[in-house]
């Protein structure tokens, strides 16, 4: 009988324990967390040499995905002389 009062005892200790150190939170109090968004964009750069065309559109999707973070997807450059025409896809994430 007292092994059985003192096993009572031990297990009613164990969980009382982990029942004070467990803490559940309802779904409402939880933050709310927005997925990012993948975007995809269409850059040109023009330019005197291929370089500039290339520097020029890498510019103007640093202006577009507002951050230096983002891919190239696809880039074409043409041109020929002094006249260079840069076309990049960039695909970024949207804040």
């Amino acid at each position: 009988m007292k092994k059985l009062m003192l096993l009572l005892m031990i297990v009613s200790m164990f969980f009382g324990i982990g029942l004070s150190l467990t803490h559940a939170e309802s779904p409402e109090s939880l933050p709310f967390v927005a997925a990012a968004k993948k975007v995809r964009a269409n850059v040109t750069g023009t330019g005197d040499t291929r370089g500039e065309a290339e520097k020029n559109a890498r510019e103007a999707a640093h202006d577009v995905a507002g951050t230096y973070s983002f891919t190239v997807v696809r880039k074409n450059t043409t041109g020929s002389g002094k006249t260079w025409v840069c076309s990049m896809t960039i695909e970024y994430t949207e804040k």
